[in-house]
């Protein structure tokens, strides 16, 4: 790994002016003990379990797929990392919501290979997007199997799966990679990207995770009324608004204009891909459902 989270928070506040470590930043880093629990999702058969070997620098010696869940323990620069792999099977993919609460990111694969499991891997897509506990957590997805004879291109995975509209409206973080048996080191630069945006914004992510244990979204719901005939009853019903809207709400992490990264100091290679992805960023709708 290229980038010491330490250092360049290190960096960061000798560009800021000597904070003698009382920085928002600094005060998060070092409030914050580890391990960075982090989320690896899919269908079964995406390749997760590769994924999750490569990734902590491991040796399989078990071939068959996971049956419920696996955890794999290892180091990015000094920061201590706990992957869990769950299951991706029918009977499985039920449990992965009481993980949520717990995770700071999570990596979602896709077998790019497979066109049949699309609409399936996209439900479930949209629905981790739309979870309390997930929705503003930083989302790594993973384009796998690219160096198949039938892979789909991540420029077109990244638009079948919407996933800059999903990004946006839940106001959520990603970064979208390519990965083949032969082609994994966009998923080191993708899991580095996230473990820095992870220790810069801990107590953003607390903070999230403390309110939606607290507050009932339903009572924010936007409710259907009649139209104000006067100034003075809109005038009254603003108020009345205001004073029902949460003390304290959920912070945002954004990059720029949208929460889709199009484009890392990485390799070439992974930043001419994402300069590629240059769809057009929608508007945030305040009104998505999240669950």
């Amino acid at each position: 790994m290229k980038i010491d989270p330490k250092d360049s928070l290190k960096q960061y506040c000798e560009n800021m002016g000597n904070c003698g470590g009382s920085c928002c930043k600094c005060k998060s880093f070092k409030s914050f003990t580890g391990p960075v629990s982090i989320l690896i999702l899919g269908l079964e058969g995406s390749g997760k379990t590769e994924i999750g070997y490569f990734l902590s620098k491991k040796q399989r010696l078990d071939f068959s797929q996971t049956n419920g869940s696996q955890t794999y323990r290892f180091n990015v620069s000094t920061t201590p990392v706990n992957l869990n792999e769950i299951g991706g099977s029918a009977d499985i993919r039920s449990l992965w919501v009481h993980y949520y609460r717990e995770a700071l990111g999570a990596i979602f694969v896709i077998d790019s290979s497979n066109f049949d499991s699309f609409t399936v891997a996209r439900s479930l897509l949209a629905q981790l997007y739309h979870n309390k506990y997930m929705s503003g957590k930083p989302i790594l997805i993973v384009a796998n199997k690219q160096d198949s004879n039938d892979f789909v291109d991540i420029i077109d995975i990244s638009r079948v799966f919407s996933i800059e509209k999903l990004a946006n409206k839940t106001r959520t973080p990603t970064l979208i990679c390519s990965s083949g048996t032969n082609q994994r080191n966009e998923l080191l630069d993708g899991l580095e990207w996230m473990i820095q945006l992870i220790l810069d914004n801990i107590k953003i992510i607390r903070n999230r995770i403390k309110f939606f244990d607290t507050v009932s979204l339903s009572r924010f719901s936007e409710r259907t009324i009649d139209r104000p005939r006067t100034s003075r009853e809109r005038r009254i019903l603003k108020e009345n608004m205001q004073l029902e809207r949460p003390q304290s709400a959920p912070s945002q992490i954004k990059i720029g204009n949208t929460y889709l990264v199009n484009a890392l100091p990485a390799t070439p290679m992974m930043r001419k891909r994402h300069e590629e992805l240059n769809v057009e960023n929608i508007e945030n709708d305040a009104n998505v459902e999240i669950s």
